[in-house]
């Protein structure tokens, strides 16, 4: 492992990661990292245990608390899931069945038993460019971040291969999970798009528990739908229930700046033409081969 520092020909564009077997990963990703992911491709899954995969900024939190309310059958805030790439494992281990985590770690570094089937995996996925515009504010308002610089050098930044929040650029992560769901058919995964659950959120709703198996009646599915709106949860997130002490290296109070407008297609407020002329040409390149379709307003 080793530390990268990259400073732009604009001294105040900056940004630090972890580099292990070429791969960047962000700097708070526990010690040498390797040992990290060796815990991870060796965690024991269990045959209940719901695993959220996403990129990050991708509608993670909103799915977590959606998970958790059809599983325990309580309308109730669960806060932040415990994020498998920066956490003690031990703290999932010992956690009380059934578990519900987060991984925001590309395919090829994701747990083995993963792979064998024996968990269930909730792969979010949200369009690009809102996600980039999303990841900026979001490091924007923390500390400590690994990041200073202008929305044009973030851009450039999120579109590299040293983008440093899963092991993988954005390009990378989709493609490498769209491969592994081929090479692994035996994986028990649901995919749901951030704009499909935006716009059908009560269909999304339905789809989920009956990927959990869980049965509950349409009367509380339609309770979840409105204890999972934008503002619902923001407001949860505002209290106690939204603080840990494990996310105090990036705001001091230990909430992780999550809620911002959760739109689809903001990034047309921040996007100039040339800026997209610019991440579509790169896109285009970086993603030829692969049909992955998105809503973009």
């Amino acid at each position: 492992m080793e530390r990268v520092d990259v400073i732009d020909e604009i001294p105040s564009n900056v940004y630090s990661y972890k580099r292990y077997q070429g791969r960047p990963f962000h700097l708070i990703t526990p010690g040498n990292v390797r040992d990290q992911l060796q815990l991870f491709s060796e965690f024991q899954c269990r045959e209940d245990d719901v695993i959220l995969c996403t990129f990050p900024k991708s509608g993670s939190h909103w799915v977590y608390n959606t998970v958790q309310m059809l599983r325990s059958g309580k309308l109730t805030y669960s806060g932040t899931p415990l994020v498998a790439d920066f956490e003690d494992l031990e703290l999932i281990s010992r956690m009380e069945t059934p578990r519900t985590f987060l991984t925001h770690l590309t395919f090829p570094l994701i747990p083995t038993d993963v792979k064998k089937g024996v968990p269930k995996v909730i792969f979010v996925s949200r369009n690009p460019k809102d996600v980039l515009v999303s990841y900026f504010h979001f490091i924007d308002n923390m500390i400590n971040t690994a990041f200073e610089g202008d929305f044009n050098f973030f851009m450039k930044f999120f579109l590299s291969e040293e983008f440093f929040s899963s092991g993988a650029s954005w390009c990378t992560y989709m493609k490498e999970w769209t491969n592994g769901t081929i090479r692994f058919p035996e994986m028990r995964i649901l995919s749901l798009r951030y704009e499909d659950f935006k716009k059908d959120t009560f269909g999304c709703i339905v789809k989920l528990a009956e990927f959990l198996e869980v049965k509950r009646s349409v009367t509380f599915l339609g309770e979840v739908e409105k204890n999972i709106t934008f503002e619902h949860l923001k407001k949860g997130h505002a209290r106690i229930r939204g603080e840990s002490d494990r996310w105090s290296v990036v705001d001091k109070h230990g909430r992780v700046p999550i809620y911002r407008k959760g739109k689809i297609g903001d990034w047309k407020n921040m996007f100039t033409v040339a800026q997209n002329d610019y991440f579509n040409a790169i896109y285009k390149e970086k993603m030829e081969g692969y049909d992955i379709v998105f809503e973009y307003e």
